[in-house]
């Protein structure tokens, strides 16, 4: 089934990661820097590695920053026909932590205009709702905030994870585990709609 993918999640993640580190903070995440360049190219071929494994209406999407780099870049996946954007449902996300040593593929709610609170009620809730994916944890395992804090959005996004399992990048899994991973995520993501 994944020999039609012409491309190895595995890699792609060591490299984000070096971009990632290595880039220039006094640049800009536009369009034409190295960063930038990359993470579209790695949005254009995760699209069709839900599709490979039956998930016909799933698309994804990356965020590195608009007009500043982002605190957690991010390459998020959802059901087009189930939301119509990132800010508010749930979706299966992978997210680079910010020291740069691993990174997390998530099942995590929206948190657009929802308080701490309410982010933490809903992330509960769906936690009895969809069966948590073989090898992921409840929540996250760590920190995705350098400094934490009740006001920041990282904090609020660690809240609403609801599963996750991390990858160390020094000790990643071989290709075969990270798309299963990515397969059991989606197939607990779907369950809940």
């Amino acid at each position: 089934m994944w020999k039609n993918m012409n491309f190895e999640l595995r890699e792609y993640f060591q490299e984000a990661f070096n971009l990632w580190y290595s880039r220039p903070l006094s640049s800009l995440p536009t369009s034409d820097t190295p960063v930038s360049k990359f993470f579209k190219k790695f949005e254009k071929l995760l699209q069709n590695v839900p599709f490979s494994l039956g998930f016909e209406n799933y698309i994804a999407k990356m965020g590195i920053g608009k007009g500043k780099w982002a605190e957690i870049p991010w390459i998020g996946i959802r059901n087009k026909a189930k939301t119509s954007n990132f800010l508010n449902g749930l979706f299966v996300v992978y997210v680079l932590s910010p020291d740069f040593r691993r990174f997390y593929l998530t099942i995590i709610n929206g948190v657009q205009g929802k308080t701490l609170d309410q982010i933490n009620f809903e992330t509960i809730k769906t936690m009895k709702q969809i069966k948590k994916p073989e090898g992921f944890s409840k929540g996250i395992e760590g920190s995705l905030t350098k400094f934490p804090s009740n006001n920041s959005s990282a904090y609020k996004y660690e809240q609403a994870i609801v599963y996750s399992k991390r990858y160390d990048l020094n000790n990643l899994p071989n290709e075969a585990t990270l798309r299963n991973d990515l397969k059991n995520a989606l197939t607990a993501h779907q369950t809940s709609l």
